[in-house]
């Protein structure tokens, strides 16, 4: 009986080193996966906190950007307001130099208030007078003043225009 016992105990003592070392290799297995998975998972943590990264860096110069741009914008407009104002003065300038009538006076006509305004657009061309009678009486009166925009007819063959000769002519086109 000793032997049959003996027998079944080493029986059950191979069974269960059988058990243990599938056991083992069981948790081998299962252990190399889950370091294999922990493994991905780290790089898959790295290339995303990367890619975070450099998302991060192109949005911060993507709003960085976008003040230039903001800032820009807004020095642009202010310019053009500046510009427009500044166009709105020059023309309301002449506009009212445009307007301005010549009074009489016991000595004559007078030139009232007009001042010459150099605009860039039209240094260093001729325009048309803007009041020919005026100039006319200016001329007869001995003040007759000369920029280079009074002057739109010289060289074209019309030196010889027909002025009025009398101060008398003169009030009657004024008139």
């Amino acid at each position: 009986q000793l032997d049959e016992t003996l027998k079944s105990y080493k029986k059950q003592l191979a069974e269960a080193r059988e058990v243990a070392q599938r056991l083992e290799n069981e948790i081998h297995n299962k252990d190399t996966h889950y370091c294999d998975a922990i493994r991905n998972e780290r790089q898959q943590r790295k290339a995303m906190e990367s890619e975070l990264g450099s998302s991060h860096q192109a949005m911060e110069e993507a709003l960085r950007k976008s003040a230039e741009i903001k800032k820009e914008n807004s020095s642009l407009k202010d310019k053009v307001s500046r510009q427009e104002k500044y166009i709105e003065r020059l023309q309301s300038r002449e506009k009212q130099n445009r307007r301005t009538t010549t009074s009489t006076t016991t000595q004559g006509t007078k030139r009232v208030g007009l001042s010459k305004i150099a605009r860039p657009s039209t240094a260093g061309t001729r325009s048309p007078m803007r009041n020919p009678r005026e100039r006319v009486a200016n001329k007869h009166r001995g003040g007759y003043h000369s920029d280079e925009n009074d002057l739109p007819n010289v060289g074209r063959g019309l030196r010889e225009s027909k002025l009025p000769q009398s101060s008398g002519q003169v009030e009657s086109l004024l008139g």
